[in-house]
């Protein structure tokens, strides 16, 4: 298996939630939610509701690093970015990246 992949199949754990073990339930929470967040991204997309889309990765971009997850604020920085820009085509592989990166998304090791 080659470096990068290696990397795209790796699981993320909550730098949160590893340094506190006590913050591992809401980690959780935060971590069980996370395919509803994207479901109500993409029906935003799918309405041409850019506003909502936007106010939804904004919010994962500050929910993403408060438990823990840096690497997932940062997709949703680049997300909210081509949001704004309005490049659909960009929007819409964002989202799919975004998609493969919450499904590496784990508590704990």
């Amino acid at each position: 298996m080659s470096d990068l992949q290696s990397q795209v199949s790796e699981p993320i754990y909550s730098d949160l939630a590893q340094s506190d073990p006590a913050f591992s339930e809401i980690v959780e929470l935060f971590v069980d939610g996370l395919t509803q967040r994207l479901d109500a991204m993409q029906d935003a997309l799918q309405a041409n509701d850019m506003d909502r889309l936007r106010r939804l990765v904004h919010q994962l971009k500050g929910s993403g690093g408060g438990h823990g997850y840096p690497t997932l604020s940062q997709n949703a920085s680049q997300l909210e970015q081509q949001v704004l820009q309005g490049a659909t085509g960009e929007i819409n592989q964002g989202l799919e990246e975004l998609a493969d990166l919450v499904a590496r998304i784990k508590v704990l090791p």
